[in-house]
């Protein structure tokens, strides 16, 4: 399957990609074309060529199903059923042990807080705390939750951080960053990060979708290379102290699949 947009051919012989302009195709196009694992939705009625070749481009260096800002968006305005627990995560657990070996109280980011558990969490242990996120709505009921003086929340992009360089002591963000250009997040989260700050990222290497019942729409959608992230993170001036990986299991209306996951604890030279 060969695609143009603009002047740019996409070979679906070197690599296998999928163009979904509309809702409706969706279903259609993996069914015609099953052995292409890697795609490109589309979810706005919004279909300009420039837009699209964005996309692509994604899609050809190695960003691929994940769920895009609009997906994002969209999300926490139709059903976010994953943020009604205010218990915080292990990450950000582990993170407030990490912060007390170190007999500190500082400041920490928190990138993509979501209903603003983590962040609340860390401001119960004292540190001041700056919560953002890309959705109005996951803003507005991480400050319905919020009770303290030390913590606050603001709509925030990632890849384009409003605040001072050497800002924060801690950068922490939690399945967030593979969804946003990394060269661009990464960047900032480092920019942001005082000198010998700490930052503690977790992030979806890859999902492999598991179908039981039709084994041609089983998937794997990659979001990045590891080998990739670590040049990427190093070339930025964030040292590696540690890093591994897990998994996770998840299920919900594209059906049964597994995050594979890596999580890095980084402190910048």
């Amino acid at each position: 399957m060969k695609v143009k947009v603009n002047d740019r051919v996409y070979d679906g012989e070197l690599e296998p990609v999928m163009v979904i302009l509309t809702a409706q195709d969706k279903e259609n196009i993996r069914n015609m074309l099953p052995h292409c694992t890697r795609y490109c939705m589309y979810p706005s009625e919004d279909y300009k060529a420039d837009k699209i070749s964005a996309w692509m481009t994604d899609v050809t260096s190695g960003k691929s199903g994940d769920m895009s800002r609009e997906d994002w968006l969209r999300a926490w305005r139709e059903d976010p059923h994953w943020a009604t627990s205010m218990k915080p995560s292990p990450l950000a657990k582990e993170l407030v042990s990490i912060e007390a070996d170190n007999k500190t109280k500082g400041s920490i980011l928190e990138i993509g807080c979501g209903n603003g558990r983590d962040s609340i969490h860390f401001g119960k242990q004292g540190h001041y705390v700056m919560g953002i996120d890309i959705s109005p709505e996951a803003v507005k009921l991480a400050k319905r939750n919020n009770k303290l003086d030390n913590v606050h929340f603001e709509v925030g992009d990632a890849e384009k951080l409003r605040f001072d360089t050497s800002s924060f002591d801690a950068v922490y963000s939690l399945s967030v960053l593979h969804s946003t250009k990394m060269e661009k997040s990464i960047g900032e989260l480092a920019r942001v990060l005082k000198k010998k700050g700490l930052a503690l990222l977790y992030l979806y290497i890859k999902t492999v979708y598991i179908d039981d019942e039709d084994k041609e729409k089983r998937r794997t959608e990659v979001n990045f290379k590891v080998g990739e992230m670590d040049k990427l993170l190093t070339g930025n001036k964030l040292q590696i102290l540690d890093k591994y990986k897990t998994e996770l299991e998840d299920e919900d209306e594209d059906g049964k699949h597994i995050h594979s996951i890596i999580v890095y604890f980084l402190r910048k030279k």
